[in-house]
């Protein structure tokens, strides 16, 4: 605008400066003028402002007020830019270089208002700055007029397509405005113009994540780290991301290249946890979980984990030590009485089982998981009655639970007694699960029980065709077989539930007896 005066300009200039009475003031005040707009070329702004103020000093002129204005802006002398852009629009109304700054300078201390005024009074006099209706759009989203930002935007990019900040700040318009589809097309329009900027894939990724189209959003945080490998949290939303999709492979990775860069990281040790419980590498798993009670001594998750996990691994005492630290974190977690519960009833300590398993009941009347474990605590220490009693709040709560239905049958049967309702009771459990092969061996052992031999053997055949591995299975089909004095096999299958590993005194006793090896 300013930087070439040409012959227009110069005769514009001694047509405003031609009341002076001496030649050599005008000659002077056109060369100075000149010379600004030469250093100013030049980059040589400080150089250009004592230029243009010999030439202001020798002639009063909007243009050459506008262009101190302008070179103070530059510089950062907003006092003097602000003084001079308001003598030049004194001068001239029309001085559309004064508007613009001084708009600029009150956008820059926040005095929107002012700032408003100065952008609207440059798009009167120059439709076609795009600069100006850029920041209208600004100040429009400052005031959270949306829809007149959009519009603003919108002409930023119709008159100058390849200013990227506007399509930026377009989409931050419809972002806030929830118009995720609208904020997509602008910002895919943005990445042609700034394909370097890991900035714009975050965010598109981002919207996409918030639109649901997590393949997308996975693919934009890929595209983002290219440009930007060392960027961890954009790894740490991959990570959430990887991990809900049961992608471990990635989210392994991205957690081990976070936590090689920020190894106090506790959530991503955590993260790391779960994720290596999921590949069922249990002792990885268990040790990343200690690094994060070693850190933090609260994360109560990372305790229930670890309870659980050493469980798995068969380490009940570390198991059973973790979870009572838990539950005085936690006083009032069901859940964590009833895994104390199942630990207790894994080291054969079962009254405290009993105890562990009344609490959370307590705690969570309508946990059928609680009254289960419960009523197996009960048979376990031969209080059948109480068993029982477990056993059928738990069907109460969930009629559909197969396996409660069978084991109050299993328990009948074991013990010779209700014969008949143990029948009934198992063969409801077959009806929710047909294919079970321990329900079947149920069916068989109270038919056996019952004294109808052809019927178990049917049953118990049955379910060694489906589970030929279980010790139990073997041993009733073994029964069966010696009871139809099938002897030989009767041995073959003792002998085998033996192999697999069937330590039952009353079991070995009866091999004793038979002359079984």
């Amino acid at each position: 605008m300013k930087k070439i005066i040409g012959l227009i300009g110069l005769i514009s200039l001694i047509n405003l400066i031609g009341h002076i009475p001496c030649e050599a003031s005008l000659a002077d005040a056109y060369t100075h003028f000149s010379l600004g707009v030469i250093y100013d070329q030049e980059g040589k702004i400080k150089e250009a402002i004592e230029e243009y103020k010999q030439a202001d000093k020798i002639q009063t002129d909007a243009v050459i007020k506008s262009s101190l204005a302008i070179d103070y802006f530059t510089v950062g002398n907003l006092s003097q830019a602000k003084k001079y852009a308001q003598e030049a629009i004194a001068l001239d109304t029309t001085c559309t270089e004064a508007h613009f700054i001084l708009g600029k300078i009150y956008f820059g201390q926040k005095q929107y208002a002012q700032a408003f005024k100065e952008f609207i009074r440059v798009v009167e006099l120059d439709p076609a700055n795009d600069v100006a209706h850029y920041f209208l759009g600004s100040i429009n989203t400052q005031r959270k007029n949306y829809p007149e930002a959009i519009k603003s935007y919108t002409k930023a990019i119709e008159l100058a397509p390849g200013f990227p900040l506007s399509y930026l700040e377009l989409s931050d318009v419809y972002i806030r405005l929830k118009m995720y589809t609208q904020a997509i097309a602008i910002l895919e329009k943005a990445i042609s113009l700034m394909p370097l900027d890991s900035g714009i894939y975050w965010t598109l990724a981002a919207l996409y994540e918030e639109n649901a189209n997590i393949l997308k959003a996975k693919i934009f945080y890929q595209k983002g780290l290219i440009f930007d490998p060392n960027n961890l949290d954009i790894r740490r939303r991959l990570i959430l991301l990887h991990l809900a999709d049961d992608e471990l492979e990635p989210a392994i990775a991205h957690l081990k290249f976070v936590l090689e860069n920020d190894p106090k990281d506790v959530k991503s040790h955590f993260l790391l946890g779960l994720a290596y419980e999921k590949t069922r590498e249990f002792k990885l798993a268990i040790a990343e979980f200690e690094k994060v009670i070693k850190v933090s001594q609260r994360f109560k998750e990372a305790y229930i984990r670890l309870s659980y996990l050493y469980s798995v691994v068969e380490e009940y005492d570390l198991a059973i030590k973790t979870t009572r630290y838990c539950l005085k974190l936690e006083p009032k977690n069901a859940k964590l009485y009833l895994l104390s519960g199942m630990l207790y009833n894994e080291k054969e300590q079962y009254r405290l089982a009993i105890s562990a398993f009344k609490k959370a009941v307590k705690l969570d009347p309508k946990d059928e998981t609680a009254y289960f474990h419960l009523g197996v605590a009960y048979d376990n220490n031969k209080m059948w009655d109480k068993a029982i009693e477990s056993f059928y709040k738990c069907i109460e709560l969930n009629p559909q639970n197969a396996n409660t239905y069978n084991y109050i049958g299993y328990l009948y049967a074991e013990q010779g007694i209700n014969l008949e309702k143990a029948i009934e009771l198992i063969k409801k459990a077959l009806e929710l699960k047909p294919d079970n092969g321990a329900y079947i061996d149920s069916l068989g052992w109270a038919y056996y029980q019952s004294g109808r031999l052809d019927e178990a053997l049917v049953e118990m055949e049955k379910a060694y065709e489906l589970v030929n591995d279980d010790p139990v299975i073997c041993e009733h089909l073994g029964d069966v077989y010696y009871a139809k004095s099938m002897k030989e096999k009767a041995v073959e299958l003792w002998n085998k539930s033996k192999e697999l590993g069937n330590q039952d005194a009353q079991f070995l006793e009866k091999l004793r007896k038979n002359f079984v090896k």
